[in-house]
């Protein structure tokens, strides 16, 4: 999707087949761990307006994301986080963006389900748009005490609780807010 949007992408890679595999299709890839600060300073990434992170494991994607955060202050991170606490991990360190990589999957396949119950798939879109937006203003707001397990519990069960009055409006119209 970026090299046809005219976005130059290199990839660094430590699986030296998918490299092979990477050129093939026309992708700029590099053999080497994105952890080794000599790797990425051979790949161009003083150059760089952004660094992708997209790796499996969410230690190697902190670490990778602090080395970035820390050698090159000047670039925007990206990072595919594996759930909350990674992602709060990453705003940590200062990553302003980031996808958490089971989210997406998780709340597209409920709203198939419910889609695939009888509901209305436009109006389930709608409601998975206004939960996307909910949950990430509530991720986003807990960072501040994301440690305090007794005041995130409070916290999570309040933006719930209103979530679920914010999609029950339609099944009870008599219910004012």
């Amino acid at each position: 999707f970026l090299l046809a949007q005219g976005v130059k992408v290199t990839v660094l890679e430590k699986d030296a087949d998918q490299i092979e595999q990477l050129r093939k299709f026309g992708f700029k890839g590099y053999y080497g761990d994105a952890a080794r600060l000599d790797i990425l300073q051979s790949a161009g990434l003083q150059d760089a307006k952004i660094f992708i992170v997209a790796v499996d494991d969410e230690a190697s994607c902190t670490e990778i994301a602090k080395l970035v955060k820390q050698e090159f202050p000047h670039i925007t991170i990206f990072a595919r986080a594996r759930n909350r606490r990674h992602a709060y991990e990453l705003h940590k360190l200062g990553v302003g963006y980031f996808k958490r990589e089971v989210f997406d999957s998780a709340l597209n396949m409920a709203k198939d389900i419910m889609v695939y119950l009888g509901k209305d798939e436009e109006d389930m879109q709608a409601k998975a748009t206004l939960f996307k937006k909910h949950d990430f203003s509530t991720l986003k707001k807990s960072f501040a005490f994301f440690d305090d397990e007794e005041k995130l519990i409070v916290f999570a069960r309040q933006r719930r609780k209103e979530l679920e009055d914010i999609l029950q409006q339609d099944l009870n119209p008599d219910k004012s807010n």
